[in-house]
């Protein structure tokens, strides 16, 4: 904490420093207020005495405790969302996106009532089913007890497939559905038999005897109205008799599935919890590994705002970064570059990419470069490649076009950075048995960034 007798005047021996925050007394005038805000224009000032007061009295008014976390310290700050601590942003999507947690935590009614839902399975993309999915079993038409009138007849399938995924539907085993509605058969036929269901529930109203089955489909519900009779000769009274019965060991079966695929839920989510726990920690080490001091004694959430803050303005954060290679490969790609193709001609200008030994020499006259990296930049078609430097002992090969607007960015074997212009690289000749020798203006890795190099590059 700094101790000011003269805010204004001692503040200005400051001027130059990027200073983002400012926590001073309120007993600065206004007119020492407007000549620090010259002196620090990016600086937001903050007075924590007259906050402190303002809580006061609000704090009165709802006779509530003053929380202790308001008090301020007034201390300088910079904010952390304009700056970049680290690379380790650039990583985590590639460590996180495949281990996002997609758990499937909706309830047996829940998926019921979901269109995507066939069962309990859900359907994928595509739209295919995971199981779940039957159809009606043929209807055929007769006379019954010799009624003159053809029922409609159709069968609820009691095979081994349908037994394990609704078992409930065992209660009404043996017997076939004879539908009372105003369909005549082709329609009954057309709309139900022909269709494949998701779905199936039913109710049974004791008043008349009469049950109502629910499908689901892909597009909806839909019922029928029917009741269930047998193949002997025990007359429908007696057939009547026992649908309490069959209706109570429908729904019990029911409630059984649907508790036991409650118990599966959870057990199954406990043991996704762990093993997702287990993936996550594995990658925050591992993000851990490449991040800085300071980004180590973040928190798991304090971090993740800290990088949807670089996110949401990441080109300005990285105009402000320190120079470094991952760096500017981002923004590059950030200002609309792309991977250059492995071609010899520029895709607009036709002009030839010619391959020629070069060493790079510091434009202030200090002689030969020892270089690491290289990446050549094509500025018209907004295509980029990056090689390999030989650090000095021998000259670098690279494919270089002149008049096309190409430059380079070269990186120093200690980190430091250097720029080509267009001009250096078109005033030279071809000489493909000799060794070009290009200037190269050196961005120092301690006081520039990569605005700084983008800027001299007329890439901002």
């Amino acid at each position: 904490m700094l101790l000011l007798i003269s805010p204004a005047k001692d503040l200005e021996k400051l001027k130059g420093n990027d200073i983002r925050f400012l926590s001073i007394d309120k007993e600065v005038s206004g007119e020492e207020i407007e000549q620090i805000k010259k002196i620090f224009p990016n600086a937001e000032i903050n007075f924590p005495i007259e906050n402190l007061e303002k809580e006061d009295e609000r704090q009165q008014e709802t006779s509530l405790p003053i929380p202790i976390n308001n008090i301020y310290n007034g201390e300088l700050k910079t904010k952390r969302e304009l700056k970049i601590l680290s690379g380790a942003y650039l990583l985590y999507p590639t460590l996180f996106q495949g281990i996002m947690y997609n758990f499937d935590t909706l309830r047996f009614e829940e998926r019921y009532a979901n269109q995507n839902y066939t069962n309990v399975f859900q359907r994928l993309p595509t739209g295919q089913s995971m199981g779940g999915e039957f159809y009606f079993g043929r209807t055929f038409w007769r006379s019954i007890k010799k009624d003159r009138i053809k029922q409609k007849l159709f069968w609820i399938p009691d095979s081994p497939y349908m037994s394990s995924i609704y078992p409930e539907l065992r209660a009404f085993s043996g017997m076939y559905w004879i539908y009372q509605g105003e369909l005549s058969r082709r329609k009954f036929k057309k709309n139900f038999l022909k269709k494949s269901w998701g779905d199936i529930r039913i109710e049974f109203d004791k008043n008349n005897s009469m049950f109502t089955i629910h499908l689901k489909s892909p597009t909806g519900f839909e019922k029928i109205t029917a009741y269930p009779f047998t193949y002997n000769n025990i007359p429908l009274e007696k057939v009547q008799q026992t649908y309490v019965i069959k209706f109570l060991g429908y729904e019990k079966a029911l409630s059984r599935r649907a508790e036991l695929f409650r118990r599966n839920l959870n057990k199954g989510k406990k043991k996704y919890d762990a093993n997702f726990k287990k993936m996550h920690d594995y990658a925050w080490k591992e993000l851990q590994i490449n991040m800085c001091n300071e980004e180590k004694l973040m928190s798991q959430n304090d971090w993740l705002e800290y990088y949807d803050n670089i996110v949401a303005n990441e080109k300005k954060a990285i105009d402000n970064a320190p120079l470094s290679l991952a760096f500017l490969l981002r923004q590059l790609s950030l200002v609309g570059f792309n991977t250059r193709a492995g071609n010899n001609r520029t895709p607009t200008t036709g002009f030839r990419i010619n391959t020629l030994n070069v060493d790079f020499i510091d434009a202030t006259g200090s002689g030969k470069l020892a270089v690491a990296n290289i990446i050549i930049l094509d500025n018209r078609n907004k295509t980029f490649s990056q090689m390999t430097g030989t650090l000095g002992l021998a000259p670098n090969l690279i494919p270089i076009s002149q008049y096309s607007s190409n430059l380079v960015f070269v990186q120093l074997r200690n980190g430091d950075f250097g720029l080509v212009t267009s001009n250096e690289i078109d005033r030279q000749p071809i000489q493909p048995l000799q060794t070009c020798q290009y200037k190269v203006k050196v961005f120092d890795k301690n006081l520039d960034t990569i605005g700084n190099l983008l800027k001299a590059a007329g890439l901002e």
